[in-house]
């Protein structure tokens, strides 16, 4: 297989609804370059679209000829639209309830070029509504209550259960606001290891809204599984899914920065004030080790036990206490604070502890939050370089860009994907390889 092959796209369809309700109009041939994103970092997906129109894509209203497709809907931004892209494998990306979140047109002689950035249709709805009920029972229930009561949507909600509650009002806050809050105060329900599981992240993908914990992203197994080796060919080594184009490692560790984020070693000092008591929670490295689940096999070692056998960060406050409706309930905690403050944090800085970027012939069907196995070329003067223990192994993609750009000769468009790979540790841990 050569890379033209394997990394041909097609942009199946474009469509723009114009905010009057008239008819969509298609505005899939003029498109010049189209990418589209996905973060883990970010409630919803994006894409950036560069359309080429020359005066001739639309009738007129006036029947005197042809004009710019924007200028026939009158466009101006909002508008709803439609897209359907396909990779080399017949692999599709369908997208609806999407819309023209801005867009910046360059006009020149004979030619005009739009440049589009649409978004959810939630990314838009967040900025009008806002979250004023009360909330009690687990806190996946209610970030689920909130996309599907405030937020309104209608796409797919994949919420992981958590298995503590929270009792709160909501305070005229947007209600992304609210779920990133709950988010970082979560645990998740499928573990024995209560407090050192806490942490979860909320974005959307092509298939929806997910509400995952860091766990169960690292508890995954890797859905493909890449090579980079020094070969120019892209002829497939056996057990592979796709040969990885190019690589980038970006692995930037600042002891300081840990240190101040309580990575390693921390302590929780909570104020009781329904029992006038001072509690105090420890939290070290080595406990996580052997409690939390981890994407390679160096988690937590070869570290200077200088600086990390005491702790570093300390968190005090007073407990909550008084949320529930039921006075006799008054006594119980909102939220379980010694079990999520100092988890929440190291786990949320230790996976991004180890970063790598990779970019592979177009595949539509990896999403944000999946784990793919990576096996990159050791570095060493051996006569057979091998691929690396260390580096190679099992991440989880924190971002990923699908960009359909024109091929070469052909006059089709070719596809390649980016992948942000991010994990806790070095080492590889070969369970977690695809099957």
């Amino acid at each position: 297989m050569s890379l033209d092959s394997d990394s041909k796209a097609d942009i199946k369809k474009f469509d723009i609804t114009p905010n009057s309700g008239e008819e969509a109009v298609s505005f899939a041939g003029g498109v010049s370059e189209l990418s589209y994103y996905e973060d883990i970092m970010s409630p919803t997906i994006k894409l950036t679209i560069a359309v080429v129109d020359t005066g001739n894509a639309a009738p007129s209203d006036d029947g005197q000829g042809q004009v710019s497709a924007s200028d026939k809907i009158k466009l101006t931004y909002g508008e709803e639209c439609e897209i359907e892209v396909e990779d080399a494998k017949q692999q599709k990306i369908t997208l609806t309830n999407i819309n023209i979140g801005s867009r910046q047109r360059i006009s020149e002689k004979k030619t005009d070029v739009e440049i589009y950035e649409i978004v959810s249709e939630e990314n838009l709805k967040n900025d009008t509504v806002r979250v004023t009920k009360k909330y009690e029972g687990k806190i996946s229930d209610s970030v689920r209550k909130i996309m599907e009561e405030v937020i309104e949507t209608e796409k797919e909600l994949d919420i992981e259960d958590t298995k503590n509650q929270r009792s709160f009002i909501g305070t005229t806050k947007k209600p992304f606001w609210f779920i990133y809050w709950l988010a970082s105060q979560s645990i998740r329900e499928d573990t024995t290891a209560v407090g050192f599981s806490a942490g979860y992240f909320f974005y959307e993908t092509q298939s929806g809204f997910k509400f995952k914990s860091i766990d169960a992203m690292l508890d995954q197994k890797a859905v493909k599984k890449y090579i980079y080796n020094n070969s120019s060919s892209m002829k497939m080594p056996a057990g592979y899914d796709a040969k990885i184009i190019n690589f980038n490692g970006n692995a930037t560790s600042n002891m300081n920065d840990q240190l101040l984020m309580g990575s390693f070693n921390s302590t929780v000092n909570l104020f009781n004030t329904f029992e006038s008591s001072f509690g105090c929670n420890p939290l070290t490295i080595d406990a996580q080790e052997s409690k939390s689940l981890h994407a390679g096999s160096e988690f937590g070692q070869n570290l200077n036990k200088l600086f990390t056998e005491a702790p570093s960060r300390f968190f005090t406050a007073n407990e909550s206490i008084g949320g529930y409706t039921d006075i006799d309930r008054s006594h119980e905690l909102d939220v379980e604070k010694p079990q999520i403050l100092a988890t929440a944090a190291s786990r949320f800085n230790q996976i991004f502890q180890n970063k790598i970027s990779i970019v592979i012939p177009a595949d539509f069907s990896l999403e944000a939050g999946q784990v793919v196995f990576v096996d990159l070329p050791e570095q060493s003067t051996k006569p057979n370089p091998e691929s690396s223990q260390r580096m190679g192994g099992a991440y989880v993609i924190s971002a990923l860009c699908h960009r359909v750009s024109p091929g070469k000769g052909s006059g089709g468009f070719q596809g390649l994907t980016s992948l942000e790979l991010i994990r806790d540790s070095y080492g590889r841990l070969p369970s977690k390889a695809s099957s």
